[in-house]
């Protein structure tokens, strides 16, 4: 009987109390841990020994952690690696990742990195099996294609292999959250699946949810497809935007996506069960949809970003919306609304609206068997021809914002909100146009509909202009932009860390006088029914601006 050899961690510490907290933690988890004082000392370590993982601190004594990351990465075979650095080394840990380490993790004084590390350290040791495995499949193809047989007998297993692994990462057994009831189904077309999902608890108020589809499918798409999911779950332990997650993910696979000629959608979401706002980021994917219980409205929460693999950059950008008591969520693939009756029609968007409104007032468990009853006899029970993904998550409570710890000063509740994050350039302009369309586009009412959007682009415009310009003086710098839609109106919030604004100088300025700058504040006011300027507490500019809809 073969004994199966324990995962080996190197850990790098000059702190002996943080290295014998990260010892204990790990062996009680059953790894085998060995600690190094310095870098020089750990790095004999690792000649000698036989290590799966190396975590190595950035401040060492004689070789930091930069320096032994290169040093091994100069050898080839560079192992999993974490590089653990302090707040604000920020760039330390980019400069680790270009060496090849597999991730990073933030120290903080309390020692509550420690809590995390666990985490990383199993979605890359999981990374690197499956990277492993892969390996070893192609080295077992390559050299045992004896007989087509043989060929066929060693595929299928390796298939069934990495059915198992993706099967045991991608579970469709929903979380459990105190004010929430969810239900989720996952089914693969064949053996390999190109969908994904997770329900993921951030904490007792917070749930993270995404879906995701790979273009392709087979070996490829679910080698792409564990490499995102896997990424999520680590960004999302630490509590990151949805709309930051879509922007670091697209930057990172958009390479490996080119030379894979694939391309991934996704829908992003965090769940604040206390107030019940879903806050999301959606690349491609607009297959997500909440029924409204006290209206019976079903509203289509539309993609926002092209899918992943398309660009090279993404903007950081998301939006939001408040469920309510008994209100639905269901997020879907295109493989439950694009299966196909034996007379080659779709079943459809409309027809899954209806099942949805039918049915909505029962539990997600009775709500999915019924969608997927729905699907069987429209199909009449033929085989999967795409991958069919269902999660339904229902909210049983919730309370209403504080409307103190909102940027609307209303205690109203806004019925879409969106948020948008932009670099000080004028190329971030037609971005930010397009973006106000989108926000337009959700207004209801509007006498003139064409002239409220011009006129909303309009003033979005000028504010972004002039705070590039002036604020930051064409520099770089950040612009964080809100929009909240109410029954009656649409109000902006705009913030950056720019010079101040000098509101009085302007309003008193002689605009006879050919001098430049001012004019964009009179157009804003012009076209919008209330502008306001502050500084915040914080020391940023602060810009609201409203836009009745009558």
């Amino acid at each position: 009987m073969t004994k199966i050899k324990p995962t080996r961690i190197l850990y790098m510490e000059d702190d002996p109390g943080m290295a014998r907290l990260f010892k204990k933690k790990l062996e009680r988890m059953g790894y085998v841990v060995d600690l190094a004082r310095d870098g020089e000392e750990g790095l004999n370590m690792y000649d000698a020994g036989s290590y799966d993982l190396v975590a190595v601190d950035h401040h060492l004594p004689v070789y930091n952690g930069l320096e032994v990351i290169r040093t091994l990465a100069s050898r080839g075979n560079l192992p999993p690696m974490i590089m653990i650095t302090g707040t604000g080394d920020e760039k330390v840990a980019v400069e680790a990742m270009k060496l090849g380490a597999g991730d990073y993790v933030v120290k903080d004084a309390e020692g509550g990195y420690l809590d995390l590390l666990p985490t990383v350290i199993d979605h890359l040791l999981t990374k690197q099996r499956l990277v492993e495995a892969k390996q070893r499949a192609e080295e077992e193809l390559a050299n045992s294609l004896q007989t087509e047989r043989m060929y066929a007998a060693k595929l299928a297993r390796e298939l069934d292999l990495a059915s198992s692994i993706q099967q045991t990462l991608i579970s469709s057994s929903p979380a459990s959250m105190k004010g929430l009831e969810m239900e989720a189904t996952w089914h693969p077309a064949g053996e390999m699946c190109g969908d994904f999902f997770s329900l993921v608890p951030i904490d007792d108020e917070r749930l993270a949810v995404w879906m995701g589809d790979v273009s392709a499918k087979g070996v490829p798409a679910a080698l792409i497809m564990v490499l995102v999911d896997t990424f999520l779950k680590v960004d999302m332990a630490k509590a990151v935007k949805p709309g930051m997650i879509l922007s670091q993910l697209g930057s990172t696979l958009h390479q490996l996506l080119i030379e894979a000629e694939q391309l991934v959608t996704i829908f992003i979401g965090i769940l604040d069960v206390n107030d019940g706002l879903l806050t999301y980021s959606d690349a491609g994917h607009g297959q997500a949809l909440v029924h409204r219980n006290a209206t019976g409205e079903i509203v289509k929460l539309n993609a926002i970003l092209p899918p992943l693999g398309v660009a090279e950059e993404f903007p950081v950008v998301q939006r939001g919306i408040y469920l309510r008591a008994a209100d639905v969520l269901v997020i879907y693939s295109d493989g439950l609304t694009e299966v196909a009756s034996s007379d080659g029609e779709l079943l459809g968007l409309e027809r899954l609206k209806s099942i949805i409104r039918d049915n909505h007032q029962r539990s997600p468990r009775e709500i999915q068997d019924a969608i997927l009853s729905m699907v069987g006899e429209f199909s009449q029970g033929a085989a999967l021809a795409d991958d069919q993904t269902l999660v339904i998550i229902k909210l049983v409570d919730s309370q209403p914002s504080d409307p103190q710890e909102s940027f609307v000063e209303s205690a109203e509740t806004p019925a879409h909100i969106w948020e948008l994050e932009l670099a000080s350039s004028t190329e971030s302009l037609q971005f930010l146009r397009e973006w106000t369309v989108s926000v337009c586009k959700e207004v209801r009412g509007a006498v003139d509909p064409e002239r409220f959007e011009y006129e909303c682009q309009l003033a979005t415009s000028e504010i972004v202009t002039n705070v590039i310009k002036y604020a930051y003086r064409s520099e770089d710098g950040k612009i964080d932009i809100r929009a909240y839609l109410f029954d009656d109106r649409v109000e902006f919030d705009f913030f950056d860390q720019g010079d101040a604004f000098d509101m009085e100088s302007v309003l008193e300025m002689d605009l006879s006088e050919p001098k430049e700058g001012g004019y964009g504040l009179r157009i804003t006011q012009s076209v919008m029914d209330e502008v306001v300027y502050d500084r915040t507490s914080d020391g940023k500019n602060h810009w609201h601006v409203v836009k009745g809809i009558s």
